[in-house]
C-alpha cells in the first residue's frame, strides 16, 4: 500500500509541469505606453503656454467702422453674412456693457454648406468701445481655440478687420486645426461684401443740361429796325 502510493506520488510529480515565471517585458511595455501617453495627454492638454499654431487674417472693408461693428456685434445677424460660424444662447447688447465669460453654442459648418455641428462656447468678451470680440471652444483633450475679431479705423470710410484664431491639444498638434485658413478667409469675405452693400451710398442722378447753341452777338446787339434797313451785300 505504501510502495503504491508513493509510486503514484513519483508518477505525478514526473508529469506534472514545473510553475513558470510570468514573462515581465510586456507588462513593462504596456506600463511604458500608459506613462508616455498620460504624460503627452497632459503636455498638450495645457492650454497656458504658447499655442500649437496661430491663424491671423485681415481684410479691408469700405464702409465706416460703425457699421463694421454693428454686423459683428449683432450676433443675431451671422448666419446672414457667415457661412461658417453661427452664436447662439448669448445676452450681447448693442450698445451697453456685455457680461464676461457667457456660456453658449457655437454652430460650426466646416464646409460652410449649411450642415452645422453643434459645440458649447464661452463668449470671453465684447468691447463695444475697443471693437473687439472673443470667444473660446473647449473640446477636453481634443481641441481648445480661442477666437477674436478686432476693427481698427483705416479712414472714416476704411475698416481694417483683424481675425486671430490661437488652437491647442491634440487636434492642434496633429495638424487637423490650425493649419490653414480658408474658413476664416471666407468668413471675412462675407463679412465684407455684406456690409459695404448695405452701407453703400446710392449716387446721385445727374441731372443733363443742354446747352444751347450762342447767337451771333452783334446780331443780337442790333435793334431789330437797324438790322432790317442794312442793305444787303
Amino acid at each position: 500500500m505504501l510502495c503504491e502510493s508513493f509510486s503514484t506520488y513519483t508518477l505525478s510529480a514526473r508529469i506534472t509541469p514545473h510553475s513558470t515565471r510570468a514573462n515581465p517585458l510586456p507588462v513593462i511595455i504596456n506600463s511604458l505606453i500608459a506613462v508616455l501617453l498620460g504624460v503627452a495627454v497632459f503636455y498638450v492638454n495645457q492650454t497656458d503656454k504658447a499655442p500649437f499654431s496661430t491663424l491671423t487674417t485681415e481684410t479691408t472693408v469700405n464702409a465706416p467702422i460703425a457699421d463694421v461693428w454693428a454686423a459683428i456685434a449683432n450676433l443675431d445677424s451671422w448666419k446672414e453674412w457667415n457661412r461658417y460660424e453661427a452664436f447662439t444662447g448669448f445676452n450681447v447688447s448693442a450698445h451697453g456693457p456685455v457680461p464676461e465669460n457667457q456660456s453658449g453654442y457655437i454652430e460650426f459648418s466646416l464646409r460652410g454648406d449649411g450642415k452645422y455641428l453643434t459645440y458649447p462656447l464661452t463668449l470671453d468678451s465684447v468691447s463695444h468701445d475697443s471693437h473687439f470680440i472673443q470667444w473660446t471652444a473647449n473640446v477636453p483633450v481634443l481641441l481648445f481655440a480661442r477666437h477674436s475679431l478686432k476693427l481698427d479705423q483705416v479712414s472714416e470710410t476704411e475698416t481694417r478687420v483683424t481675425d486671430v484664431e490661437h488652437f491647442w491639444r491634440l487636434a492642434a498638434v496633429l495638424k487637423l486645426a490650425g493649419a490653414e485658413n480658408s474658413l476664416n478667409q471666407g468668413m471675412l469675405a462675407g463679412l465684407k461684401s455684406f456690409v459695404e452693400e448695405k452701407s453703400a451710398t446710392p449716387i446721385p442722378a445727374v441731372e443733363e443740361v443742354v446747352q444751347q447753341p450762342e447767337s451771333d452777338a452783334s446780331a443780337q446787339d442790333l435793334p431789330v429796325a437797324q438790322a432790317e434797313s442794312e442793305p444787303a451785300l
